[in-house]
């Protein structure tokens, strides 16, 4: 079977899982977010050659036609066409954001994510020092609040995609670490995803998926489950320490040394950046 994997950086490690488990599944990913409109536009003609589809439901002009509804129109009575999740949730890391808009978003030390906590406190003039106990502390933050809106909009993209997950996810977010950061699962979530949407495609109940690879993207770095997100929700797992990612050549940031980086990044870019 070749299996087309349509959607973020999550397809990729798919392809990865099913072919180390399927041998007879030979996958092509498409990043869409990395690539150009025109490269997209040859992707969508590269479909014909597929034998299935598996896509999250794209709606931007820019992915030509890979967007859900031409998706729909052009292969929907012509090969299986299953759509998937984005697995995205911050419920685990209610401070975990972007700081610009999408193309113009700001650097920072882990791989484009900022806290919120850090941003407000610098753009309230606080001192690196009062904006890490910020940090440590959670302040502004509803866990509670943040973990009920988070899975309410995962439920509420149910709606768009053919393999419902949101139960099995809150269960496995509720059991142990499962994000990264709020839209970079780790390869153990990944694999529970795939296995059930796999499950469906290849008409296969129970299906299982290879554990035990190399997590993809956590190369990119992680964001800590703070203990004051565990303690506010229940969770039995939490960190102190960010996790840069793998080109930073060390194996953690301490809470002063992410707010010093970005502090150093924010006083160098105007204010509405």
């Amino acid at each position: 079977m070749k299996l087309a994997l349509i959607g973020n950086c999550q397809v990729t490690p798919m392809k990865v899982l099913i072919e180390a488990t399927l041998p007879e599944v030979s996958c092509t990913a498409w990043e869409v977010f990395a690539m150009s409109e025109a490269d997209c536009a040859a992707a969508a003609e590269a479909l014909a050659g597929m034998d299935a589809i598996l896509a999250q439901p794209l709606v931007a002009p820019r992915y030509s036609r890979l967007v859900a509804a031409d998706l729909r129109a052009d292969h929907g009575d012509r090969r299986p066409l299953l759509f998937i999740h984005n697995l995205h949730f911050d419920g685990t890391l209610p401070d975990c954001t972007y700081v610009g808009k999408l193309g113009a978003r700001l650097p920072s030390p882990i791989a484009g994510y900022h806290s919120r906590i850090v941003r407000d406190a610098f753009l309230a003039g606080c001192s690196a020092a009062d904006a890490e106990a910020r940090l440590r502390a959670g302040a502004g933050i509803d866990v509670p609040a943040a973990w009920t809106r988070s899975l309410g909009e995962f439920r509420t993209r149910e709606q768009e995609v053919d393999i419902p997950f949101a139960e099995e996810m809150e269960a496995h977010v509720r059991r142990e670490n499962s994000f990264h950061v709020f839209n970079h699962p780790t390869m153990v979530l990944i694999a529970r995803y795939t296995e059930k949407a796999m499950a469906r495609l290849l008409e296969r109940p129970g299906l299982r998926l290879a554990d035990g690879l190399p997590d993809m993207l956590v190369r990119n770095g992680a964001w800590p489950v703070w203990p004051w997100v565990a303690e506010a929700v229940g969770l039995s797992y939490a960190m102190d320490a960010f996790t840069p990612p793998a080109a930073a050549g060390r194996d953690s940031l301490s809470p002063r040394e992410f707010v010093a980086a970005c502090y150093a990044i924010y006083a160098a870019h105007p204010r509405e950046d």
